[in-house]
């Protein structure tokens, strides 16, 4: 649990420690977005780290996505 719980921060899937958001490289609100989080210690690998920081999409969103290609 994080020592201050006024401050945003967010819990690895892998490890359970807890990180602030700026830490990581993120704003408040693209931590608040996500599904799942890892740190860098546990995400060996870009792909992973890369899955595990997506924001959740709208399919109408993906389907935009694809006619533009």
């Amino acid at each position: 649990m994080p020592y201050n719980p006024d401050d945003l921060m967010v819990q690895c899937e892998g490890c359970k420690d807890w990180f602030h958001p700026s830490c990581m490289g993120m704003t408040i609100e693209e931590a608040r977005m996500l599904d799942k989080f890892l740190c860098t210690d546990c995400s060996s690998d870009d792909d992973i780290r890369r899955s595990m920081h997506e924001f959740p999409t709208s399919p109408e969103l993906v389907e935009a996505k694809r006619r533009k290609r």
